[in-house]
């Protein structure tokens, strides 16, 4: 992942706007701008500025761990439930908790609709980074194959019979 946007995700999650991250860095905010962008390089002595102003080491934007917390104890799916998540992001008319409606939105902005085929990069990542700490790669890819296979079924489309 690109310094830039490290910056940026640990800047988000300390509910620092750029605005405010500049100026207790002591960088203009042009500058922080396009750090994050990944259009300006960052030099030591700012990285060193800006880890400060989080209130971070500069390790810290190298350690994946770090930008995006500790661990959280995994969500447990059954298959009724991955199911349940799979035609909420298809269809859209399943009654959901908060938690599994939170789920249904950030794999919407990983997985875009045919509607909105321009998803934002950021956002994208920024979801699947958050689905990734709380759910884990394996529940992901379930809920991923769920997601398609509701699709065809949505479509018409039957897998043929194995032999």
């Amino acid at each position: 992942m690109e310094i830039g946007f490290r910056i940026y995700l640990s800047r988000r999650q300390r509910g620092f706007s750029q605005k405010a991250l500049s100026r207790l860095a002591g960088i203009p905010q042009p500058n922080v701008s396009n750090i994050e962008k990944g259009k300006q390089d960052v030099t030591v002595g700012t990285l060193h500025k800006i880890a400060f102003a989080l209130k971070m080491k500069m390790a810290d934007f190298f350690d994946e761990e770090s930008i995006q917390g500790p661990s959280k104890p995994r969500i447990f799916f059954s298959r009724k439930r991955l199911e349940k998540l799979a035609a909420a992001v298809v269809s859209g008319n399943k009654a959901l908790t908060g938690e599994e409606r939170a789920i249904v939105q950030r794999i919407q902005q990983i997985i875009p609709a045919k509607k909105r085929r321009s998803v934002r990069k950021r956002r994208a990542l920024e979801a699947w980074l958050s689905l990734k700490q709380e759910l884990g790669e394996s529940a992901i890819r379930s809920l991923v194959e769920r997601i398609r296979d509701a699709e065809m079924r949505k479509q018409g489309v039957h897998e043929p019979a194995a032999d």
